[in-house]
């Protein structure tokens, strides 16, 4: 459901989003859009009280966001384009050869087929590419930021898969398993690690309450920098 609220001379409109859990949560995204998520039971005319309040904090988070420079665009999947991969920029080279593979060389993303491919093949391919590689790299860090949650308790390393999500880059469902971004592995590996940790700390505290944050705090003090830098740098692109 989409609502709007008056604040002075600017209409901030949100959308809504009922769950079970007792405290209300505002998003504000890179595009601008304004998610609440909200108990299930809380009155619309409780919901827009609360957007208000926010209503100073939430126009700072859209001119931060209107700041950044401009996402690139959407590919159209042909030689000389700019990917992103690690923090990293690097130019797609497509070539033939006597096999069929896709490698990291230099600057570059080489893209080798034996035959000549339609952009929809080369597409997939370079999608498929992505995932392989961000199930590698996911493993790798989760596994760095085990080493870190477990002074808050968490010993055992969860469930985890890979998700495109329109608005998010990771998610901790009720039963404790993480979902992933496969485009998150476009950023760095300390933005990587900042996501994943932050969803390792939902598995205690499911919300986005002060415990929350200190949690995260504790496992990662300068996670606020790394959010940041993710926000400013990569955006959903591929998928």
């Amino acid at each position: 459901m989409n609502y709007t609220i008056k604040f002075g001379k600017s209409n901030i409109p949100f959308s809504l989003e009922r769950r079970n859990r007792k405290t209300l949560a505002i998003h504000v995204y890179p595009d601008k859009s304004i998610e609440v998520i909200a108990p299930r039971e809380a009155s619309i005319e409780k919901i827009k009280r609360k957007v208000l309040k926010r209503a100073p904090w939430i126009i700072c988070k859209q001119i931060e966001f209107s700041r950044i420079q401009p996402p690139l665009p959407k590919p159209l999947f042909i030689s000389g384009e700019t990917y992103r991969y690690l923090g990293q920029q690097y130019r797609l080279k497509i070539k033939q050869g006597q096999n069929d593979l896709i490698k990291i060389k230099g600057k570059f993303i080489i893209l080798v087929c034996t035959a000549s491919l339609a952009t929809d093949k080369i597409k997939d391919r370079i999608l498929k590419w992505y995932r392989t590689q961000a199930k590698i790299i996911f493993n790798q860090r989760l596994k760095h930021c085990m080493k870190k949650v477990n002074k808050i308790g968490i010993s055992k390393e969860p469930e985890w898969a890979l998700r495109i999500m329109s608005k998010q880059w990771g998610s901790c469902t009720k039963k404790g398993k993480l979902l992933l971004h496969p485009e998150l592995v476009a950023a760095p590996k300390e933005c990587i690690n900042y996501i994943i940790a932050h969803e390792l700390c939902h598995l205690i505290e499911h919300n986005h309450g002060s415990k929350f944050y200190e949690l995260l705090s504790t496992v990662m003090p300068d996670w606020e920098k790394r959010k940041n830098k993710l926000n400013e740098t990569i955006e959903v692109r591929l998928m």
